[in-house]
């Protein structure tokens, strides 16, 4: 019996426990989190699958091993120690105004003390992000083990903001400078570094004070760690692929060429020669076969 294609999810609980179709990217994982550096950024397209690889390295520094069973790194050398796991979704910030941006941030560090049970007490400081964020960093570390951070869209709050004043736009990007910099001055207390965006951080300032960081968004060795491969769509999605092409009364290649075609914000890693397919609009294009030939132009063409 196939899986069930499960487009736009972000749980990588929930993939499991609905026994959805998950294409393993857990070797390329296994190989990151064993790097030496250890300090990395990625930047990709929206709707790539950045938020779910936040996710399934949340479960691994958890040391859930039991969820990833039957995937590569369940057979690893991997110690699946738990550490404290601090995860900023960028975008769920409230961008408002500056004030809300600045309280909401703030909430956000306070719903991480209640999941790391901290008691804001006994916090140095929690007056400003940054220095909230130190405290919680600092604190946790005391017992001697380091901690993991994860943030999702990093850029988040300049990209949606792109269009207001320059001066009020430069205060949001002081504000993300000034936060950010915590990773770099609490740099010996991190265990794992990871931050996802779209545009790649070399390109911006947030990051002026931050050297440390490895960028492997144009890495060959990293360049199917998220989205489809061509491999990757003709092993997992075989079945899908010729029960479309049957339908659509197309060949399995023409199939997949038209599924090529219209994949939205996808691009070609050059060195590898191989295309790394839009995760989400893969997953639709597929849930699409139903529609005649003619319909699914029609439909795609309006996306």
């Amino acid at each position: 019996m196939n899986k069930r294609i499960q487009y736009g999810a972000s749980s990588f609980k929930e993939i499991k426990e609905a026994n959805a179709l998950y294409i393993d990217k857990t070797k390329k994982i296994y190989e990151l989190i064993s790097e030496p550096t250890r300090r990395f950024f990625i930047s990709r397209p929206r709707r790539f699958g950045k938020s779910l690889f936040i996710d399934i390295l949340f479960e691994i520094f958890q040391g859930n091993r039991e969820l990833f069973k039957g995937l590569h790194i369940y057979n690893t050398d991997y110690d699946w120690t738990s550490y404290p796991v601090i995860r900023l979704d960028m975008s769920s910030l409230d961008l408002e105004d500056i004030k809300s941006f600045k309280e909401s941030l703030l909430d956000m560090l306070r719903e991480i003390c209640n999941s790391l049970k901290i008691d804001q007490s006994k916090l140095t400081s929690t007056r400003t992000p940054k220095s909230f964020l130190s405290s919680i960093i600092k604190y946790v570390t005391e017992s001697e083990q380091k901690v993991v951070i994860l943030v999702d869209e990093y850029d988040y709050p300049i990209l949606k903001n792109i269009d207001i004043e320059i001066s009020l736009l430069e205060k949001f990007r002081e504000i993300l400078k000034d936060f950010y910099i915590t990773f770099k001055q609490n740099s010996g207390a991190i265990r794992f570094l990871l931050l996802t965006g779209i545009g790649s951080f070399s390109k911006t300032s947030i990051f002026s004070g931050m050297n440390d960081l490895s960028d492997i968004s144009s890495s060959e060795k990293y360049a199917d760690l998220l989205g489809y491969t061509q491999e990757d769509l003709e092993k997992y999605f075989a079945p899908f692929i010729d029960e479309g092409a049957t339908k659509l009364g197309l060949t399995r290649e023409s199939f997949i060429e038209e599924i090529k075609l219209w994949y939205d914000g996808g691009f070609q890693m050059r060195t590898l020669m191989c295309i790394i397919l839009l995760v989400s609009t893969c997953f639709l294009l597929l849930e699409l076969i139903t529609l005649k030939h003619t319909g699914f132009l029609q439909v795609l063409q309006s996306f």
